[in-house]
């Protein structure tokens, strides 16, 4: 999790796997930026706010359901293609692997 002359993190003595991690900073996401992209949309779009609480987190789930996935994979092909290919190559690459597998 933390690489090689780097401090560990301050959730480290949780000593999650690196996916768990990458799920957790998805939801902790869409918890907070959620509510403001779903407000600013519908203001542009000339709607009311939303009214609930679960109103303005309709969807937040299956969005999770997308986005963690994704930038699971994308994290993994960087990863492993990092040592090989460089780090700006990797990255690039693994975009498009996250594109076609999920």
């Amino acid at each position: 999790m933390s690489g090689a002359g780097q401090e560990p993190g301050c959730l480290a003595w949780l000593q999650l796997p690196r996916p768990a991690v990458m799920g957790l900073a998805a939801v902790c996401d869409i918890t907070f930026n959620y509510p403001l992209w779903i407000v600013a949309k519908r203001t542009g779009a000339g709607l009311p706010l939303p009214r609930s609480v679960t109103e303005t987190y309709k969807g937040g789930g299956l969005l999770w359901f997308s986005l963690f996935p994704t930038t699971a994979v994308e994290d993994g092909m960087t990863t492993l293609g990092a040592q090989s290919l460089g780090g700006a190559v990797s990255a690039a690459v693994s975009g498009g692997v996250a594109a076609v597998c999920v």
